[in-house]
């Protein structure tokens, strides 16, 4: 982990704090400095009213000095419990103010993360810690004021005591070490702890987030896993709840044995002072002066220990933070802009996902020209879907290079490359929102109050059906998850919905990743059929494991462990009988006419 200076740490919290909110930072700073010195006049006054009661301190007028006295420490307590409230609001809303500044720093380095980091475990339990210490850049900058102000405070007291009572100021100075340094360590051991135990905190809380979701709710009721889930769950818990345990006991333990010793000289300090008034040496009013400057004394030294533990603490957490906000990129945009795909070829391109040696693709070499249908087909794991991830750039080759008219694909700016395109996965989900949204999910003013348009984009996905459940009204949403007005959708409509996605948004070069997987026979051959009708002079680039659906393809890629192995259109693969000759009669001899007799 990447260590970072103090001021840095304080300067990058300030920077959030002052960014959420300008004038809550003023005023949270202002009131931090000015309670400790309220504080210390309260102390004063009590003092001086207390030697006036007791006929020890004999002025003219006492009764006209007592109700100035208590008037002021009346003015006092006033302006403390104002402050503090004022103090307690601002914060509350500060604090919303600054967690949704962190929040969106932390959804911007997620959504710009390379898509390898999600193969990456790693990954998940780093981002499990950050988002559980997230609120440590809030704490952070509070603790370094606390930490001043109580120095301040500390110092003005220690000033006072020193005059009369220096002994005792140094000594409870001096108890308050071992606290900081048991502090110090078991704060460490806390934080390292949760390091390490990230991984299973996070496997933890999926076994809490499975059982509740709709999307495992059938599994789990039909296997009965529900015991099994609630078993490994406990288990877990048990394990991470008992190292949390020791650790504690020991912390606790410790901390009362180190925390006994100020309190004892404190005492100490109180039965000195109380002599001394019944010698005659201070006055009433000076006990109880003393007893609140002693205790006040320690209660600074003590908050500004654990404030500077706090720090030391969160510093720690920032750190990682920032670390992970540094993680570096290797998908990097490039200069180049990219309006039009005229070609795309692939240069003896090998390929190995982040973090194995197994080559998914060796030697893969093609070149697609504007407005062919090319289609993949091969084996599940044969390296299709990789192949198409690669011209998106979610990564990059191990070796050789894909070209975009001519020009190495790393060149070309992100944004602008995925702007040319458009994408079906057979991973792509639906959003639990509108079916507006959900087709039109585009923030370009151009697609908005286009609601024609995605009806249009529906019905070429043969989606006629989702519009009859939703009654023709685009702002019902597709889940009950946040609406009870909400439809529910079969797999094979979620299909056909984020394939009308594709059809909305009209780009000139598509991906299709296996867009018929769930569909029903009608469904897909009309899907197909809108393919071939909307994109007849775009490029497509397609996946399918049905082979009866290659009639719009042009040329034909056929792959078998990250090769390919043969190349050209269907008529001329079928004279070779070669692999997509015996993959295709495969298909082809489950239906022949007698089977059907």
């Amino acid at each position: 982990m990447k260590k970072i200076s103090w001021i840095y740490t304080i300067k990058y919290c300030l920077y959030l704090a002052w960014k959420a909110s300008k004038k809550y930072t003023i005023i949270r700073i202002v009131i931090k400095f000015t309670l400790p010195i309220i504080a210390i006049l309260v102390s004063y006054l009590i003092a001086n009213i207390t030697n006036i009661l007791s006929g020890q301190v004999l002025i003219g007028k006492s009764e006209t000095i007592f109700l100035f006295f208590m008037v002021l420490l009346l003015c006092m307590k006033i302006l403390s419990l104002a402050f503090n409230k004022i103090h307690t609001y601002i914060s509350q809303n500060h604090n919303e103010l600054l967690d949704r500044e962190i929040n969106l720093k932390i959804m911007d380095i997620c959504i710009n993360s390379d898509i390898e980091m999600y193969d990456n475990p790693e990954y998940y339990d780093h981002l499990e810690i950050i988002h559980r210490d997230s609120q440590a850049i809030v704490n952070i900058l509070w603790s370094v004021l606390d930490f001043i102000s109580a120095l301040l405070s500390f110092g003005g007291v220690l000033a006072i005591i020193c005059n009369s009572e220096p002994l005792f100021a140094l000594i409870i100075t001096v108890s308050a070490i071992p606290v900081a340094i048991v502090s110090h360590h078991f704060t460490k051991k806390n934080y390292d702890l949760s390091v390490k135990q990230a991984n299973e905190e996070r496997e933890k809380f999926y076994y809490t987030a499975i059982s509740s979701q709709k999307s495992y709710s059938q599994i789990i009721r039909i296997n009965k896993m529900g015991e099994w889930i609630k078993r490994k769950y406990h288990n877990l818990w048990k394990k991470l709840f008992l190292e949390r345990k020791q650790l504690h006991k020991k912390n606790y333990i410790y901390d009362v044995l180190v925390k006994a010793i100020p309190e004892i000289v404190i005492g100490g300090a109180l039965i000195n002072v109380g002599l001394k008034v019944i010698q005659g040496i201070y006055l009433v009013g000076d006990y109880a002066l003393y007893t609140g400057l002693f205790t006040q004394l320690y209660t600074q030294i003590t908050m500004a220990v654990e404030n500077a533990i706090d720090v030391y603490d969160n510093k720690i957490k920032i750190e990682n933070i920032l670390t992970f906000n540094q993680a570096p990129c290797k998908i990097v945009s490039g200069e180049c802009s990219l309006n039009e795909i005229e070609t795309i070829e692939f240069r003896n391109v090998y390929f190995s996902y982040p973090g194995t040696d197994v080559e998914v693709l060796k030697s893969v070499s093609f070149k697609i020209k504007k407005g062919e249908k090319i289609a993949l087909v091969g084996l599940n794991g044969s390296g299709k879907t990789t192949i198409l991830k690669l011209i998106l750039r979610f990564y990059d080759p191990t070796v050789g290079e894909i070209l975009i008219n001519g020009i190495n694909i790393k060149k070309y700016k992100l944004d602008d490359l995925r702007m040319c395109m458009d994408c079906y996965s057979q991973n792509s989900i639906n959003l639990p929102f509108s079916v507006r949204k959900n087709v039109n999910t585009r923030d370009n003013n151009q697609y908005l109050n286009n609601d024609m348009g995605i009806i249009k984009a529906m019905e070429y996905a043969h989606a006629k059906d989702v519009l009859k459940e939703c009654g023709g009204n685009l702002s019902r949403y597709i889940s009950r998850f946040f609406s009870d007005e909400g439809i529910e959708l079969s797999e094979g409509q979620h299909q056909k919905v984020a394939i009308s996605r594709v059809f909305f948004s009209n780009r000139k070069f598509v991906i299709f990743d296996e867009p018929s997987s769930s569909l029903d026979p009608e469904a897909e051959d009309k899907i197909f059929k809108s393919i071939e009708f909307l994109f007849d002079e775009k490029t497509v680039f397609f996946t399918s494991h049905r082979l009866t659906n290659l009639f719009l393809a042009d040329k034909i890629l056929v792959l078998e462990k990250g090769k390919i192995i043969e190349n050209g259109t269907k008529d001329e693969l079928m004279k070779k009988k070669g692999r997509f000759y015996s993959l295709y009669q495969y298909q082809a001899e489950k239906f022949v006419t007698s089977d059907f007799v």
